[in-house]
């Protein structure tokens, strides 16, 4: 009788140890989900530029090879410079990047990135910017952003704005000698059209395209055109 009390106790100790055990098991799992999701929670928020910091495109001009934008400062902080993507597609997202050209002839570092000479506060006047480009431009995108202490860019997440320069870009193909958007002629292609296939009643003369930069580029010139 004794020995049947002691395997009864030897086994109420396995069971207790187990169940101890099993706490334990539990209790550490526990606690390393919770530092799991201590370190989760402390991912460090993203960089951004603070609300308000917003740049606005007033004008944009271009001609064959070079896009001129006027920007305005129409946020409440300074911007140190911005980031523009083109694309000859208005339905894609721009990610050609432009090359500036400064005042001074400095050669840009970096293509699609243009640093501000002089830090562009909100009370500032609209400030113009050129560009060189190659072939049709669509649309434009501007992202500015600031430069910290440490000098690191903090690009403004929230202030991308886009552009349709498909009018400019239509133009700026004046002066490769071919014919394209709206162009009526390019240099010394006229479609082949001559004085008198072209409305105006004309008998004979010279008919020639108005050159690049000409108030009516890329036009019939008939002022040689005979009635």
């Amino acid at each position: 009788m004794k020995l049947k009390r002691i395997g009864m106790n030897k086994k109420g100790v396995s069971e207790m140890i187990s169940y101890v055990i099993l706490i334990a098991i539990a209790i550490g799992i526990s606690i390393g989900v919770f530092i799991w999701l201590k370190d989760l929670a402390n991912v460090n928020p993203k960089i951004d530029c603070r609300d308000g910091t917003s740049l606005r495109i007033d004008d944009v001009t271009c001609n064959s090879n070079i896009i001129t934008i006027k920007l305005k400062n129409n946020g409440n902080f300074n911007v140190n410079g911005f980031i523009i993507l083109a694309s000859d597609d208005i339905n894609r997202i721009p990610t050609t990047k432009l090359s500036a050209i400064y005042p001074d002839g400095a050669i840009p570092t970096t293509p699609g990135y243009y640093d501000f000479n002089t830090t562009f506060k909100p009370s500032d006047e609209p400030r113009e910017i050129s560009f060189t480009k190659e072939g049709f431009i669509e649309i434009i995108q501007i992202q500015p952003y600031i430069i910290n202490e440490k000098g690191k860019i903090i690009v403004c997440e929230q202030a991308l704005i886009k552009q349709d320069v498909s009018g400019c870009g239509i133009l700026s193909y004046c002066g490769d000698n071919i014919i394209n958007g709206t162009e009526l002629c390019d240099g010394s292609d006229l479609n082949g059209n001559n004085c008198t296939t072209i409305p105006g009643g004309f008998t004979g003369g010279t008919l020639s395209c108005y050159p690049q930069e000409d108030p009516l580029e890329c036009t019939f010139n008939t002022s040689l055109c005979t009635v």
